[in-house]
């Protein structure tokens, strides 16, 4: 079994986020910079302040969504499997596993577990949206054979009850329709995990309706605090499955 570590060469590519508003950024703050250079603003002070501003604004919010996605979010994630403690025998769910970030990473700390990653993994999503990301991920790291692919809705998994020892989830469940939606997505997430297990949602927003919803069903769930490694910085909500 791998050895965790901050520092490695055999990673995959988990992709770039928010890509659009990187671009949004990057226009906003050449347009400011190329207004100033040129003169445009130089007739008012306060403009040229505004400017300046905007400017340095966006391309310092630029940088720091890149650096989240290319760094960040791959230190961050050792950090979220680290706190799950996992035994090598272990079953992991990973709900909206995208190209794989937490699945891959938890399948490293597994012998003869399983990582399984869940996700809707559209036709009409486009290239970036394959399971066979994942799949090269996993190859590329070394786990290939320490992971699944299931094709699911997180509201409708379709899993056996207590078939999982930990569930988790990283930006997926803000995705959801309303809080009805989400709502439907922690009861299917609480469904799957067994007596004893527990489930690690990872998100921007919508953290203490998490940790509120789990507490409601008799979970011990605590709430971290925010994770600026990740941007928009992230908390973690974790809850432990009481006995009936």
């Amino acid at each position: 079994m791998s050895e965790p570590s901050l520092v490695r060469r055999d990673l995959g590519a988990y992709g770039s986020d928010a890509p659009v508003a990187v671009a949004r950024l990057a226009t906003i703050a050449g347009a400011f910079a190329l207004a100033m250079v040129g003169g445009a603003l130089a007739r008012s002070a306060i403009a040229m302040a505004i400017a300046l501003f905007a400017s340095f604004t966006a391309g310092v919010i630029g940088l720091r969504l890149l650096w989240s996605s290319r760094v960040g979010k791959l230190r961050e994630r050792v950090v979220i499997i680290d706190g799950l403690e996992l035994a090598p025998t272990d079953r992991v769910l990973d709900i909206g596993s995208g190209r794989g970030l937490l699945t891959v990473e938890a399948a490293r700390r597994l012998d003869a577990g399983v990582a399984i990653g869940i996700d809707l993994w559209r036709d009409d999503a486009g290239p970036s949206a394959l399971p066979s990301l994942l799949w090269d991920n996993a190859a590329i790291e070394g786990v290939d054979d320490r992971v699944e692919v299931v094709v699911g809705d997180a509201r409708s998994l379709p899993l056996p009850d207590g078939s999982f020892d930990v569930v988790v989830s990283s930006s997926t469940f803000r995705r959801l329709a309303d809080g009805d939606a989400r709502s439907q997505a922690i009861d299917e997430a609480a469904r799957v995990v067994r007596v004893g297990g527990r489930i690690t949602l990872v998100d921007t927003r919508h953290t203490k309706i998490y940790e509120a919803d789990l507490q409601s069903r008799g979970w011990a769930a605590t709430r971290s605090k925010r994770s600026w490694q990740m941007f928009p910085p992230v908390r973690t909500v974790t809850a432990t499955r009481p006995a009936p």
